[in-house]
């Protein structure tokens, strides 16, 4: 990889004319997108340091991802996340060590993660199913959810019947309480 980026910017410092190839220019900015985003972190890596990196214009980088937080969100592992949580126009992910705010919507990263065993439980909060300890019911037809670690969060009434698809092995949770 290293010797195809030293003939390309030798043939582009000649005058050469090289032929493009975006599965390369895909490659070199993912690299170099992980290794600024391991070295600062997500929020401490700007997208011209990614792109002096990658030696690509932005031109090129748009041409493969929407925006710096589409390249991000290929190197998020969803089993570190917790909970997300909508804050305005961005979205919040909780992991056990830390967060990371994105600039997306939240019924887009509800269906970007679903497969992963995210549930939606209020229309501001989203959990990954696997840090679930415990689901209450209150008498206002609502439930109380606890994760791991001892936060717990309010399953609104509109949300509740995605509560089967945490619980299905679960006992006694074959009928959630109808309103």
């Amino acid at each position: 990889m290293l010797v195809g980026l030293f003939r390309d910017a030798m043939n582009r410092r000649a005058g050469v004319a090289t032929r493009r190839n975006p599965q390369r220019t895909r490659e070199r900015l993912l690299q170099a997108a992980f290794q600024e985003i391991h070295k600062s972190g997500f929020r401490g890596t700007d997208l011209e340091t990614i792109l002096r990196a990658a030696g690509v214009t932005k031109g090129a980088m748009y041409h493969h991802f929407a925006s710096k937080e589409a390249l991000g969100y290929l190197f998020i592992d969803p089993t570190h996340v917790v909970t997300i949580e909508a804050q305005g126009n961005y979205v919040l992910l909780r992991r056990m060590g830390g967060s990371d705010l994105l600039r997306e919507s939240m019924s887009t990263v509800a269906e970007k993660l679903q497969p992963y065993g995210f549930v939606r439980i209020h229309r501001s909060v989203l959990i990954n199913a696997s840090f679930v300890e415990e689901i209450q019911p209150c008498i206002t037809g609502e439930y109380v959810l606890r994760i791991k670690g001892g936060k717990e969060f309010t399953v609104s009434r509109t949300y509740k019947k995605n509560l089967h698809s945490i619980t299905p092995l679960w006992f006694g949770t074959d009928h959630f309480r109808a309103d």
